[in-house]
């Protein structure tokens, strides 16, 4: 497995696509144009390649003493077979001067996909914080990898997303 840049003129840039299409509800999307594009600053699109074959990508953005992973998506016809567990060790790798982070939507109900998701990134070293935010109509909580700064991170998300809203204090699952 191996992570490749991939920008709007590499020839996986629709495959990308139509994984991103297919893996995120449109809530949770921003433009695919933005994406590829890199209009975030400090931004990369990767690709995941198994040899050959693309099976899924990631994108990572890059602010302060954070790497913040926005988006990670495996191919549907590829999961389950450790692919992200194996991106997430390269990310680590090779972000490693990095606090890495994420965000995930709040659980509904136990043994829910939110929940399942929160799970796989604690067995992959990722820590839940003791916040949770809004953002357009969503409610999410963030995960940490590494030295992690409360106040930082939330200063990271205003920036990035200024339409974030409604910091909460959680109890740690």
């Amino acid at each position: 497995m191996r992570l490749i840049k991939v920008d709007k003129k590499s020839k996986y840039a629709n495959d990308i696509k139509n994984i991103y299409l297919s893996s995120f509800p449109e809530c949770e999307r921003i433009g695919f144009e933005e994406l590829i594009n890199c209009k975030f600053p400090n931004s990369t699109v990767l690709g995941v390649f198994d040899k050959q074959t693309l099976i899924g990508f990631t994108f990572v953005s890059l602010f302060g003493k954070f790497a913040y992973i926005v988006y990670l998506a495996i191919d549907k016809n590829q999961r389950n077979k450790g692919f992200g567990t194996m991106v997430l060790t390269e990310l680590s790798n090779f972000y490693s001067n990095y606090t890495q982070v994420l965000c995930v939507e709040k659980p509904l109900s136990k043994g829910d996909l939110q929940t399942r998701r929160i799970g796989f990134y604690k067995r992959n070293g990722f820590n839940l914080a003791n916040f949770e935010f809004d953002f357009d109509g969503q409610n999410y909580y963030s995960m940490y990898k590494g030295s992690f700064n409360e106040q930082e991170f939330k200063n990271f998300l205003l920036v990035c997303f200024p339409a974030c809203s409604n910091f909460k204090t959680i109890t740690i699952m």
